[in-house]
């Protein structure tokens, strides 16, 4: 997806390294052994110390089939603990640090 925002034609993935978490993907650039693609929030705080530099201005959203989403079972919905983990995420939405999908 990236590369077809970034307009690179002709792409071929199968050189390329998948790795099972993004945090790992944060440690081989963080090692020197790559590149990465990642959420900018999840490096935020090393692109501000000049840890890490973003290489190019491309950005792309995250397909719905690759978001995360807040389920609980209906009868918890007033539970005050998952009422207070709704509260928290709705601010972090609100302040820009993760994209809403919708609530059911």
């Amino acid at each position: 997806m990236w590369m077809a925002a970034a307009g690179v034609e002709g792409f071929d993935d199968s050189h390329c390294m998948a790795f099972p978490e993004s945090s790992h993907v944060v440690q081989a650039v963080m090692e020197g052994g790559a590149v990465g693609l990642v959420e900018l929030e999840l490096v935020d705080r090393e692109l501000r110390q000049g840890r890490l530099v973003r290489l190019f201005d491309v950005g792309v959203k995250v397909a719905p089939e690759y978001a995360y989403h807040l389920v609980y079972p209906a009868e918890s919905r007033d539970d005050p603990r998952v009422r207070a983990f709704r509260a928290w995420v709705a601010g972090e939405v609100d302040r820009g640090a993760i994209r809403p999908v919708r609530e059911h």
